[in-house]
């Protein structure tokens, strides 16, 4: 009764749906293939989150200069000072930790859920290794800003703060790494909500510490430091807390937590070009502030401090666009090699210039001439 094409027709109808595994959440449903995003919206989605966070340690410090100048100009210009300096100096750990985004990412990409699990404990290994060799800079944190020439009274208050900002330098690495391994697999916003939280948090301890409410005594600077020590820590808190949930931490196997050489050289080799790039960009800035214009005394510095404040937030954003490509990319990376083998479909891996093609067009002036270059 029926053609050939129509029996055919009628056997591709009563086919079962396709099954779509819930890799996330460790279940399964049926359901039809949900639409994609377009990489744009995939990367701002992303890159929102990642903003926020790159901005959270730059806020923090930025809060505790804005409620410093209430105090003075002298403590303001301490803390803004110290800040700057705290950043260069741990800013080397944290950009080797930034790789963390980059292995778990492609890890993710190629369903490979133990690695993610381990590259994130390597991170913390390297993160305490590292808060435990900057903590001999503690007692010699006064010499550094003599070497400078600043005032008596300025080094002060700068020792102080720079003193107790570094020595809570363990919980901005451990939050550091749980925070790229959260958005390399894919959950922008715990990052988000941690963000958030840790710096209210430290808005509202510096208020209380600062001026004295809550039961609090006025601390001045060393109230400051000691709020953004609050924050950063229950920004790390939340992290983990995010990250350690049941069905995460039995899907990553996040109880093998052993020291592992290989994935430790990785980080390692991938990290410290990173790391030194970091470290660079922020150190020019901090010997500009606090070298330079130490030259043309306390009052200049102050200036200059509160225009730097401004101008830095204004930057981060840069940062967290960047980190937001790492992430989208290391899946489409994974990809791109499965491809070569022969295993990987063509869409795919188009997407990757599709990727870079729409934020391309997004930073440029946005005229319609620009985006045939999303189709090369």
């Amino acid at each position: 009764m029926f053609s050939e094409s129509g029996k055919r027709e009628i056997i591709a109808l009563a086919k079962p749906r396709p099954k779509i595994v819930a890799v996330e959440l460790g279940t399964e449903t049926t359901s039809a293939p949900a639409v994609s995003r377009r990489p744009i919206v995939e990367l701002l989605m992303l890159a929102a989150p990642t903003v926020a966070q790159m901005a959270s340690y730059t806020l923090m410090q930025f809060i505790d200069t804005l409620m410093l100048s209430r105090v003075g100009n002298t403590e303001a210009t301490a803390g803004s000072n110290s800040g700057i300096l705290a950043f260069s100096i741990i800013s080397f750990g944290i950009g080797v930790l930034w790789v963390v985004n980059t292995l778990v990412s492609q890890a993710f990409g190629r369903k490979d859920s133990t690695a993610c699990g381990r590259y994130l404990w390597q991170g913390i290994w390297f993160g305490l290794l590292m808060s435990a060799l900057l903590a001999p800079l503690l007692p010699i944190a006064p010499h550094m800003f003599r070497w400078f020439g600043h005032e008596p009274g300025l080094v002060r208050q700068e020792s102080i703060y720079l003193q107790i900002v570094l020595a809570a330098t363990v919980f901005k690495m451990i939050g550091t790494t749980f925070w790229q391994f959260l958005l390399a697999t894919d959950r922008p916003v715990s990052v988000m909500m941690a963000t958030v939280l840790g710096v209210a948090v430290n808005a509202l301890a510096a208020w209380a510490m600062l001026f004295g409410h809550f039961g609090f005594h006025r601390m001045g600077i060393a109230g400051a430091a000691w709020a953004q020590n609050v924050g950063v820590f229950v920004e790390m808190a939340l992290l983990v807390f995010f990250a350690t949930r049941p069905h995460i931490r039995k899907l990553y196997n996040l109880g093998d937590w052993k020291f592992r050489w290989h994935e430790m050289k990785t980080l390692i080799v991938v990290g410290v070009p990173s790391g030194v790039q970091i470290t660079a960009d922020v150190l020019a800035w901090s010997l500009f502030c606090v070298g330079v214009m130490a030259r043309f005394g306390t009052y200049a510095m102050a200036a200059n401090t509160f225009t730097m404040r401004y101008m830095v937030l204004s930057f981060m954003p840069a940062f967290g666009i960047s980190t937001a490509i790492t992430r989208a990319r290391g899946p489409i990376h994974w990809c791109g090699q499965a491809r070569r083998r022969g295993s990987a479909g063509e869409s795919r891996i188009r997407s990757d210039g599709h990727l870079y093609g729409e934020l391309r067009c997004l930073l440029s002036s946005g005229s319609e001439r620009a985006y045939p270059g999303l189709h090369v």
